[in-house]
């Protein structure tokens, strides 16, 4: 009988913890299930960036304002411009930079000198000759120039030192932005 009712008071207490346990989980949420959180979208800064592209000719610049996701360190900001020069301008213009091209690293050294680089994909991607090449380097320069302050010249690097991006434009030294008027 002593056997009986400690078996008995064993299965009240068992079924009285999975009654605890579904309690504490609450309705619905499976057993194991991660609790998700979602980032209040009204919390994330915009910050409005000028972007140099070129025109169809490959003449002039073609600039565009657009509102980017503000984003934390060098490496981030950096990032976010360069891919919106990749995806390309949203009215006239013509994109200058390759799209499969990405930002590997940024440094920024004390002289206000940005040393940017790039995968291989920018160099490959480079063809049609030295005016193509020179929209490409100087949308890069004068996106980067004109939305961080910090920033006053630019090193173009991909993976290494370039003497130049396709044997035109010189790459051996930083880059100003008065030299893309």
């Amino acid at each position: 009988m002593a056997r009986r009712v400690s078996g008995g008071l064993l299965v009240v207490v068992l079924l009285a913890l999975v009654a605890f346990g579904i309690w504490r989980l609450g309705p619905g949420r499976p057993l194991g299930a991660p609790t998700l959180t979602v980032a209040d979208s009204t919390m994330v800064g915009v910050r409005a960036a000028t972007l140099f592209f070129s025109d169809a000719e490959g003449e002039r610049w073609v600039t565009e304002s657009r509102e980017l996701v503000e984003q934390d360190g060098l490496h981030a900001r950096v990032a976010g411009l360069v891919d919106a020069l990749i995806e390309g301008p949203r009215g006239a213009g013509v994109a200058t930079l390759p799209a499969s091209m990405r930002v590997m690293q940024t440094y920024a050294l004390d002289d206000g000198t940005l040393v940017l680089d790039l995968s291989r994909e920018f160099v490959n991607g480079l063809s049609g000759g030295s005016r193509r090449e020179e929209m490409a380097v100087g949308s890069l320069v004068r996106t980067l120039t004109a939305n961080l302050p910090d920033v006053q010249r630019v090193r173009i690097v991909c993976q290494g030192p370039l003497v130049s991006a396709g044997g035109h434009v010189p790459l051996d030294r930083p880059l100003d932005p008065q030299d893309w008027p």
